[in-house]
């Protein structure tokens, strides 16, 4: 949805809306009864219907992508990452808007990186409370973007019972309608348990959605960056297929361009709960007008389509890395997506979603790893200024003296295997010698004399 924040600035600033007339004026515009309806009312001259305008909308569509096939879905009928934040950050200067609609009036205005909680989610609405001056408004979801610490609300997928206790044979305290969102205060044997009106129950986790299922990457809470593939009921696994409970994980990268099913087209499309992939995103400035005959309409004030952002042959998004394989990755920490990726070359990224390949290491695969005190290391390399350039770090000669002398053995050959950062400024590499398996090394960083880590 970042895709769409130009063009909807303009629209919610007023009265740009209501721009001079184009050239066009006089052609005929196909009206409808609302927004939705499959068959048109009539027609009228675009000068009669800017003449007669109540108010304007904005309405989204996507493009999607599912079974290898493409279909267009409204908005409403898929949950996306912000369907299920619970906080989110502006992208840039916005207006808090008294109403759903892209005219209404404005409540404040605030700068980009504001902290907002997430009320209400009317997709591409969503009501919003300031979490420093407490205002209430609405935006557009394409003006903020999600938070890394944000690990969000549930939102149930069908028809769900509460019931007592975490099985499926306890007692029903209520039903939980399609669409709820919900906080859970615990997840235990693959129920969640929260709170809903006047009770506190269990519901079957697999019947919900969230953040975890847009997840491209989760933050453990021993403090490392996990790649996702896809979460199985109370865990997530990996791309190495390790599993990891939904409890242990503290935060996540989502992905903009990942949809989940919740009000199929059952004659025609993705099914209930398909993970369809959103390709583009269009928007439709949508106009309601007073004709005389026909009272209150609708008709598409402008029809645009929105582009993806310029890709070159070095830049890859994050659900192209996913589907690629992955020898290594590395993030700067829980409050940073900036890092490194080791994927059949190198590729670095400033926010979690774009990856730009480093033309120094070519095709090759290596080891990879960023060091709290900001080094960055890739095979033997290292970067002091994140990422952007590179120098050697390590001299060769130096590796075989110290496994040399401590083990008593001449190296066949070197071969980095491994990059480790350590506490107190300390690096570790892991070598193949072609001697035995391997051998472990470490040095301080700006040091670099190596000492053998003998077992």
């Amino acid at each position: 949805m970042r895709f769409l924040l130009p063009i909807i600035w303009s629209l919610t600033c007023l009265p740009s809306v209501f721009a001079a007339l184009p050239s066009n004026a006089g052609r005929a515009i196909t009206f409808f009864r609302d927004k939705d309806s499959s068959f048109p009312s009539g027609q009228a001259s675009r000068s009669t219907l800017m003449d007669r305008i109540v108010q304007t909308d904005v309405k989204v569509q996507y493009l999607c992508k599912w079974d290898n096939r493409e279909f267009t879905m409204q908005a409403a009928q898929l949950l996306t990452e912000l369907s299920v934040s619970q906080y989110v950050d502006s992208k840039a200067g916005i207006r808090l808007l008294s109403l759903p609609r892209s005219a209404s009036s404005a409540i404040a205005n605030y700068s980009s990186g504001r902290k907002f909680e997430v009320i209400t989610v009317e997709n591409p609405w969503l009501r919003v409370r300031d979490t420093q001056s407490k205002k209430e408004g609405w935006v557009l979801s394409s003006q903020v973007k999600s938070r890394i610490d944000d690990l969000g609300y549930f939102r149930n997928l069908i028809r769900t019972p509460l019931r007592t206790e975490g099985t499926h044979s306890s007692a029903i305290l209520s039903q939980i309608p399609q669409g709820e969102r919900v906080k859970p205060l615990s997840i235990e044997n693959g129920f969640i348990k929260f709170h809903y009106k006047n009770f506190v129950g269990y519901s079957d986790i697999t019947h919900f959605v969230s953040r975890a299922d847009f997840a491209s990457f989760a933050f453990h809470k021993d403090k490392k960056w996990l790649p996702v593939r896809h979460r199985i009921g109370a865990q997530i696994q990996t791309l190495q297929n390790k599993t990891f409970e939904l409890t242990s994980i503290q935060g996540y990268v989502t992905n903009p361009k990942k949809g989940i099913v919740i009000y199929p087209d059952h004659s025609y499309g993705p099914p209930l709960q398909a993970h369809v992939e959103i390709i583009k995103p269009r928007a439709f400035i949508w106009a309601q007008s007073r004709l005389s005959g026909h009272g209150l309409i609708w008709w598409k004030k402008e029809d645009i389509q929105l582009l993806d952002d310029v890709k070159t042959a070095q830049t890859l998004t994050t659900d192209q890395l996913m589907k690629r394989n992955i020898y290594e990755f590395a993030l700067e920490g829980k409050d940073s997506l900036r890092g490194l990726v080791s994927s059949d070359g190198i590729y670095r990224t400033e926010d979690g979603l774009t990856w730009t390949k480093i033309d120094l290491f070519e095709e090759e695969k290596q080891p990879i790893t960023i060091h709290p005190n900001g080094n960055w290391f890739v095979g033997s390399f290292r970067s002091k200024d994140n990422g952007r350039t590179f120098e050697p770090f390590i001299r060769w000669d130096r590796i075989a003296h110290a496994i040399e002398s401590t083990l008593n053995t001449n190296p066949r050959y070197l071969r980095l295997n491994k990059i480790e950062s350590l506490p107190n400024s300390r690096v570790a590499i892991s070598v193949d010698t072609g001697n035995r398996k391997e051998v472990k090394l470490q040095s301080l960083i700006g040091d670099f004399q190596w000492s053998v880590v003998l077992k």
